[in-house]
């Protein structure tokens, strides 16, 4: 429950929007049902629904490594982002799972500014 917990904290932190999948038959799902209102959505389903849904994703994260043959080939076919390790405090490194990189970049020409080159040529 505390690895959910720190998953849950992680993507609010950034401002990511979560849904988490849990059977119907895990023990957690009575709390997390009380936690789900404004911080995730909850999807109750089994792995065979889950592994269906797998599309939808961009990126999927799990509590542990331990993961069927099924759940491998569908994310390997998939081209899926899976976050197996276990979720850690360190939020400098666990935040990174939540985050997608974005690089800017301005070019300019080796005078200077493109757009003052193209002036003077004009």
């Amino acid at each position: 429950l505390l690895d959910v917990l720190m998953i849950v904290a992680a993507a609010t932190m950034v401002k990511t929007p979560l849904t988490i999948s849990i059977d119907p038959d895990d023990s957690k799902l009575t709390l997390l049902k009380t936690l789900a209102e404004k911080r995730f959505s909850l999807h109750i389903q089994s792995e065979t629904e889950f592994l269906n849904e797998m599309d939808h994703y961009e990126r999927i994260r799990t509590c542990n490594n331990e993961l069927s043959v099924a759940f491998v080939r569908k994310a390997a076919a998939s081209g899926k982002y899976v976050a197996t390790a276990k979720p850690i405090v360190e939020g400098r490194v666990e935040l990174l799972h939540y985050v997608k990189e974005q690089s800017i970049a301005f070019e300019y020409h080796r005078y200077g500014s493109i757009a003052d080159v193209m002036d003077s040529e004009v």
